[in-house]
């Protein structure tokens, strides 16, 4: 999830995302990886250094989450698919630092649905939701520059 954050491995980490994603929306009761990635191993050492740089940021998040407003399981499971997939998506764009608030909204989106906290889930749904819209004005705009060079072009 962290590695969405970075500008030149979002790509990949939106790609990979989208597998979970795409069974979360489809309510799958376990995750389910191509058997290629399922047989690939991490080295010890390697994930003892990741779980020494990643504790300290959960630990100071934990003080700030616990279960509250209480959801449908299956259900926050489909919509939480939803919203990880069309991020994922949107981690695939070359725009210079457009991934940062991307992963961060995946990132929150993920720890609020593992700690069960409603309230940060509702504030990152929030957030992913103000992204869209972010999106589509860039695109409304994107779309009236290129109208307006066709017409002066003509």
């Amino acid at each position: 999830m962290f590695c969405a954050l970075l500008p030149v491995v979002s790509p990949l980490a939106g790609v990979l995302l989208t597998i979970p994603a795409y069974q979360m929306l489809r309510a799958h009761a376990t995750p389910v990886f191509p058997e290629r990635l399922s047989r690939r191993t991490i080295a010890s050492e390697r994930l003892a250094v990741m779980v020494r740089r990643v504790m300290p940021v959960l630990r100071f998040l934990e003080r700030f989450t616990r279960p509250r407003w209480s959801t449908p399981f299956a259900a926050t499971k489909r919509v939480i698919g939803g919203f990880v997939l069309l991020l994922g998506m949107c981690l695939l764009t070359p725009i210079p630092l457009s991934n940062v608030p991307v992963g961060l909204a995946i990132v929150l989106m993920a720890f609020a649905y593992l700690e069960e906290d409603g309230v940060l889930l509702a504030a990152s749904l929030l957030m992913a939701l103000a992204l869209f819209g972010a999106a589509a004005a860039a695109a409304a705009a994107l779309w009236s520059t290129y109208s307006a060079a066709i017409w002066i072009a003509r």
